[in-house]
């Protein structure tokens, strides 16, 4: 059962007992104005002495009786009232606990999205360092070939340099020699 069922169980039992209080307060002001009555009436004979006295005495027990009823519907209804209170107490802590629960589920979401954004970052990052570390050692090895290329242009220039000199060298040497045996000398 909810807790709104109990509620309305109880104001329901809430509503009987005030019933079952108002008869029983109507039937006491009936039994006080009839004992008044007696007592007016006990004075006319003494004959009617001895059996009013029981009527009285039969009121009066149930007079008693009747407090007796009104007073525990009373202490029934105070009780009822209590726990009703008590229930509609508990309900607004319920659902005050409810909204928390609501508003902590709601923001465990929130930083649940946001940790999947932040993962989701991540690894983008991550595949972006490793695109610049591979454009990184392509652009080490691009440059290791410039500073090969430029090494061998070097060597190739210079051997080319020599190369001119030694063609240089060995054709004045070879017109040195040719000049001295085509040539006559006058003796």
């Amino acid at each position: 059962m909810s807790l709104t069922q109990n509620i309305n169980i109880l104001e329901s039992k809430l509503e009987e007992l005030q019933g079952v209080v108002a008869l029983k307060d109507s039937r006491i002001a009936e039994l006080e104005t009839s004992l008044s009555s007696v007592k007016i009436s006990g004075e006319e004979s003494d004959r009617t002495v001895g059996l009013s006295q029981k009527k009285c005495q039969g009121v009066e027990s149930e007079l008693e009786g009747l407090f007796r009823l009104k007073i525990e519907a009373e202490v029934e209804y105070l009780a009822i009232s209590k726990v009703m209170q008590n229930l509609k107490d508990g309900t607004s802590f319920q659902q005050t606990l409810l909204e928390e629960q609501e508003k902590l589920s709601e923001s465990q979401a929130e930083v649940l999205h946001k940790l999947v954004d932040a993962e989701d970052k991540a690894s983008v990052l991550k595949n972006k360092a490793e695109e610049l570390e591979k454009y990184c050692g392509d652009s080490v090895v691009v440059q290791e070939s410039f500073v090969l290329q430029k090494r061998v242009c070097k060597v190739t220039f210079y051997l080319l340099i020599q190369f001119m000199f030694l063609v240089v060298f060995c054709w004045l040497f070879l017109s040195q020699l040719s000049s001295n045996s085509g040539m006559v000398v006058p003796t």
